[in-house]
């Protein structure tokens, strides 16, 4: 790694880690990863200085570059500082000889959102990130909620339908005695006045 220069750098990171930033030993941006530049479309990365992109939120004694690399290995917790200020994860590697540092980042648990707003897909993230598990569980998770929405829906339809059915005389098209006895055991239950007037068919013929 020692003989690496800065464009085989580049390559490998874009595959393993393509939200990566490469900085130098005064804190300026080298280079990013694909995926982060997308978050960011246009933007000028290269010679921006770190901390003028980031707002790093902890370690809180973190204020210079000499601090930054003195982070090696830790958890890194930052946003942007313009919007939309995505919450960000990172741990840093120093470059050899002193020559800067490579800062692999994630989303943590903000992904799914970042995912939505950002419209990233598999292809943006490393092919071994447990991301993209992560979002095929979701994604069967939403496809699995939705399939039993709708049987509920059609089981609550042929609910009502058997309902209506077992109220419904088939030869008149009437509500039948079970009709009745339903809406006056729901009536008195409700404590409503209601009138009660019983018709003899047969005698209205006569």
């Amino acid at each position: 790694m020692t003989n690496m220069n800065a464009d085989e750098l580049t390559t490998i990171a874009d595959s393993l880690c393509p939200m990566h930033a490469v900085i130098d030993a005064s804190g300026r941006l080298v280079s990013v990863g694909p995926t982060l530049r997308k978050l960011r479309p246009g933007f000028q990365w290269e010679g921006k200085r770190f901390f003028r992109v980031f707002d790093l939120s902890r370690p809180r004694w973190v204020r210079s570059m000499d601090d930054l690399l003195q982070t090696a290995g830790a958890k890194l917790h930052l946003q942007f500082r313009d919007t939309p200020q995505t919450s960000l994860k990172g741990v840093l590697v120093p470059l050899p000889e002193g020559r800067g540092a490579l800062i692999n980042l994630s989303f943590g648990i903000s992904v799914l959102e970042a995912v939505r707003d950002y419209d990233l897909t598999s292809a943006d993230f490393s092919p071994t990130d447990l991301t993209i598990e992560m979002l095929y569980l979701v994604e069967a998770k939403s496809a699995a909620m939705e399939a039993s929405r709708q049987l509920n829906l059609r089981l609550q339809g042929a609910m009502i339908a058997a309902e209506e059915q077992a109220f419904t005389d088939t030869l008149t098209g009437l509500k039948n005695r079970r009709a009745m006895d339903h809406i006056l055991k729901r009536l008195i239950g409700t404590g409503t006045d209601f009138a009660l007037m019983h018709v003899d068919p047969i005698s209205l013929k006569r």
